[in-house]
């Protein structure tokens, strides 16, 4: 089609005679119908473009852009666009585009396109931990949650970048079990130590464990952070509540145990009471305070048990059942104990273990084959 000029793109909105061309010639045209959009901004000028034009991406992302506030017109483009075309980039940035413009979460058009988005991703960490599969144990390692693949197969968009980079730091902590605020605490006993190390070195540290292209594609894209640096601020503001709550949850479990060991579980014939038993043990294991301080008896009568306790110190000298429901008492104690102490792995270790659960479940997958 030969050059039209301006006065043509006039003419053809003010419905004037048109020598030059005919209708299906510049309805045909992506560009004039972009010109003739934009100068005349009325959005009906869609309905009689031909559909080379409506498949176009140039000219869908124009029109969603342009009247984005539309959402039945940009609904209809983009779904008029899916269902024509099959190119993988601009099918997986118009769901992106898409899901950003809907404004209401939980309407029906958001739904179906982060619906089809997610299937998308989905997918394609599903090829790329079975492409892991067929490589040695270094160079999968290397690869980690597979961001290089996503970066060579759709570096000409950031959109798609920026959102598989988000994604990711999601898979990270989703498929690796991983609660942001107990691994913090588990490695550090104060979260000005992560204030020396600085946030944001912090998090890409973190996530290098993980995939360390995505961290280096993160160092040059800060703003991607931002979600996790706010989860950081919570976790600041609440240190003290939480270490509170985790330790008063650890206690409550204790005093229940023993509670409930003494009622059904206790060797008959015992002399010492089940407070004065706990709190022998708690004596000796150095944790009497921190019991009391979440157990619901008095000062009054903790103070009774002690002065009771003092003389008691040395097991040896209980009687038999006594020492026997001590000791029961002491090993419920020690693993409760333990257990809270290691319920956490490390980045590290929860990355070894997941491989491993990977590999097994895949394996056997391809033996049912």
């Amino acid at each position: 089609m030969k050059k039209y000029n301006i006065e043509t793109v006039y003419n053809y909105i003010n419905g004037e005679d048109i020598t030059d061309f005919t209708l299906e010639e510049l309805e045909s045209n992506t560009n004039f119908m972009i010109d003739v959009i934009n100068v005349s901004n009325d959005k009906n000028f869609y309905n009689f473009t031909e559909d080379n034009v409506k498949t176009d991406y140039k000219f869908v992302k124009f029109i969603i852009n342009k009247f984005k506030e539309d959402e039945n017109l940009i609904t209809v483009v983009a779904d008029t666009y899916i269902e024509n075309q099959d190119n993988e980039q601009n099918y997986i940035e118009l769901l992106i585009i898409m899901c950003n413009l809907i404004k209401d979460k939980n309407s029906k058009n958001y739904k179906k396109y982060k619906f089809l988005l997610e299937v998308n991703h989905k997918s394609k960490r599903l090829q790329i931990e079975l492409g892991k599969l067929k490589m040695n144990t270094e160079a999968a390692d290397n690869l980690g949650m597979g961001f290089l693949i996503i970066y060579d197969s759709f570096n000409s968009s950031q959109i798609i970048l920026d959102y598989y980079a988000k994604a990711i730091i999601e898979d990270i902590f989703e498929e690796y079990d991983i609660v942001l605020e107990d691994s913090i605490h588990q490695r550090f006993n104060t979260f000005e130590k992560i204030e020396k190390i600085g946030i944001k070195k912090y998090i890409l540290d973190f996530i290098a464990v993980y995939d360390e292209m995505l961290s280096s594609y993160l160092s040059s894209h800060i703003y991607l952070l931002e979600d996790i640096s706010k989860q950081l601020d919570k976790i600041k503001n609440n240190w003290n509540k939480y270490i509170e709550t985790k330790e008063r949850k650890k206690y409550n479990e204790i005093i229940n145990k023993v509670h409930e060991y003494m009622e059904y579980e206790a060797v008959d014939y015992y002399s010492l009471n089940e407070t004065t038993l706990l709190y022998l043990v708690a004596t000796n294991l150095g944790i009497e305070k921190t019991l009391l301080k979440y157990d619901s008896i008095s000062e009054e009568y903790y103070q009774e048990i002690m002065e009771e306790a003092h003389f008691l110190l040395e097991v040896s000298e209980l009687s038999f059942n006594d020492r026997l429901n001590y000791n029961n008492i002491k090993k419920i104690i020690l693993d409760i104990l333990k257990d809270n102490q290691s319920s956490s792995q490390t980045p590290e270790e929860k990355t070894e273990n997941y491989k491993k659960c990977k590999i097994i479940k895949l394996v056997k997958n391809e033996q049912r084959d």
